[in-house]
């Protein structure tokens, strides 16, 4: 269990680093018993990433899909 103690002494607990080769996002969790299921869940592929976009201006239509393959 990787976590890392901060100067309140409390503990935050690494999970996961999603999309590395995009972003670099890391997902913490401040509880052990969390840290363990969602670590769990990245293992077993189980886990879902939803990405939500802010667009400044206004929009063309109300909803659009975009689909990509990362590299």
């Amino acid at each position: 269990d990787e976590a890392y103690l901060l100067r309140d002494g409390s503990r935050v607990h690494l999970i996961h680093r999603l999309d590395s080769a995009t972003s670099g996002v890391i997902l913490l969790a401040t509880q052990s018993e969390t840290a363990s299921r969602a670590r769990e869940a990245f293992a077993e592929r189980e886990a879902r990433k939803t990405y939500t976009a802010l667009v400044f201006g206004v929009p063309r239509s109300r909803r659009e899909t975009w689909n990509d393959t990362l590299q």
